[in-house]
C-alpha cells in the first residue's frame, strides 16, 4: 500500500489489557504488505494496564483520564490519524484482523465499507430482534437495504466522515451514526461479510435494551436532520388518518355531527406536515452550504472561506 492510500486503524479500548496482546499480533500480520500502517489505541481511562499493553506492543496511544464512553475514544483516535482511509475495531477480539486486507480491498469504488456479522441463533431473543427492528427502522428511513446497523467493524474515508463528527454520541451509537450519515448523504456504502468469533476476555458493555434505545433514538434523530420529511410526513398521516375516522364513525354511527378531537386531530396533522416541509427546505440549505465548503476546501486546501463569501 503506497502512501497516498497509507491507513490508520483506530482501537478503543477499556478495561482490555488481556486481550489486546492477541488482537495487535494478529493486525500486525495482517497488515504486513502495508508498511505505511499505523496503529491508535484509545485508552478510554482504563484501570487495567490497557495503555502500557498497547505501547509495548508499538501501538500509538492516547489516554483518557476517565472513562468516557465508545464513541469519544473513537473521536479522539480519528483526531490523532493522519491518513485518507481509517479503519476501526474492537479490542475484545471479536473483529477479526485476517478479515481487513478485505474489507480494503472492499473500499475500492465505495467511500465506506462495514463488516455484516451473521446473526447467531443461539443469541438471546431480546438482541436478534432488537437488531432486525434497528434494521429495518434504518433500511426504511434510510431508502436503502442496511443488513447490519450496529457492526463496529468498518473502513472509511477520513475526509468523508469528518463534517458529522459532531453529531455523532460519545457513547454507544458512534457506528449507527457513521452508517446513516453515510447513506442519507448519498456516500457509497457496502457490506461485507465478516467472522465474529466468541469473545474470549471480558465481558460486553451493551446492553441490549439500554442501548437498543439509544440506536433507535440516535437513527431517528439524523434521519429527521438529514431527510425530515421521511420522519414529519407518516406522522402527519397517522394523525390525519386518525382524524379522518373518528369523525367518520362520529359522524355516520353517533350521529353527534363533527367530532372536536377529529379536527383537533386533522389539524395537528397538517401542522406536523406544515413543519415537516420547513425542516426539509432548512435540510436542504445545510446541504448546499455543506457541498459549497467541501469545493472550497478541495479548491483551497488549508484555507478557509472569508465571511460574507
Amino acid at each position: 500500500m503506497d502512501p497516498v492510500h497509507a491507513l490508520t486503524v483506530v482501537i478503543p479500548a477499556y478495561n482490555e489489557a488481556d486481550g489486546l496482546p492477541r488482537v495487535l499480533s494478529a493486525l500486525r500480520e495482517a497488515l504486513a504488505d502495508c508498511p505505511s500502517s499505523g496503529v491508535v489505541v484509545v485508552d478510554d481511562g482504563s484501570a487495567d494496564a490497557t495503555a502500557e499493553v498497547a505501547r509495548e506492543l508499538g501501538a500509538t496511544v492516547v489516554r483518557h483520564e476517565r472513562n468516557r464512553g465508545n464513541g469519544a475514544a473513537l473521536k479522539t483516535g480519528l483526531a490523532q490519524a493522519r491518513t485518507e482511509l481509517v479503519a476501526i475495531m474492537d479490542a475484545d477480539g471479536q473483529h477479526r484482523p485476517e478479515d481487513l486486507p478485505r474489507l480494503l480491498e472492499a473500499l475500492e469504488g465505495h467511500d465506506m465499507v462495514v463488516g455484516t456479522r451473521q446473526l447467531d441463533p443461539d443469541a438471546h431473543w431480546i438482541r436478534r430482534w432488537g437488531n432486525r427492528l434497528l434494521c429495518g427502522v434504518a433500511s426504511y428511513l434510510v431508502r436503502q437495504p442496511v443488513p447490519d446497523l450496529t457492526c463496529g467493524y468498518r473502513v472509511f474515508r477520513r475526509r468523508l466522515l469528518a463534517p458529522y463528527l459532531s453529531l455523532f454520541p460519545d457513547g454507544f451509537g458512534f457506528d449507527a451514526a457513521a452508517t446513516v450519515c453515510f447513506l442519507s448523504n448519498g456516500h457509497r456504502v457496502r457490506f461485507e461479510p465478516v467472522e465474529v468469533p466468541a469473545r474470549v476476555t471480558g465481558t460486553s458493555k451493551i446492553r441490549p435494551l439500554r442501548d437498543g434505545a439509544r440506536y433507535l433514538a440516535i437513527v431517528w434523530r439524523l434521519v429527521l436532520l438529514f431527510h425530515p420529511l421521511r420522519g414529519f410526513l407518516p406522522l402527519a398521516g397517522c394523525c390525519l388518518g386518525l382524524g379522518l375516522l373518528w369523525g367518520l364513525v362520529a359522524l355516520l354511527i353517533f350521529r353527534d355531527g363533527l367530532s372536536v378531537a377529529a379536527l383537533l386531530f386533522m389539524v395537528t396533522g397538517l401542522l406536523i406536515a406544515l413543519l415537516g416541509v420547513v425542516a426539509d427546505q432548512l435540510s436542504e440549505l445545510r446541504r448546499q452550504l455543506a457541498v459549497a465548503i467541501s469545493a472550497w476546501e478541495e479548491a483551497h486546501p488549508g484555507t478557509e472561506p472569508e465571511a460574507g463569501r
